[in-house]
C-alpha cells in the first residue's frame, strides 16, 4: 500500500491521534524491497486488546 493510501486510512481513523513516517521512505532512500516504518499514537491503546 502506498504511503499516500496509508495517510488517508490513519486520517479517518478517530482514535489516531497522530502517526509518524520514519526510516528510508522518510530520508527517501527507499528501495524495491524496502518496508515503510510507521509509528501510530492511539487515543486509548486499550483498542489493541479487541
Amino acid at each position: 500500500m502506498p504511503v499516500e493510501e496509508i495517510k488517508k486510512v490513519l486520517e479517518n481513523e478517530a482514535d489516531v491521534l497522530f502517526a509518524y513516517l520514519f526510516g528510508s521512505y522518510a530520508r527517501g532512500t527507499q528501495g524495491k524491497t524496502s518496508d515503510i516504518d510507521i509509528a501510530i499514537y492511539l487515543r486509548d491503546v486499550d483498542i489493541l486488546d479487541a
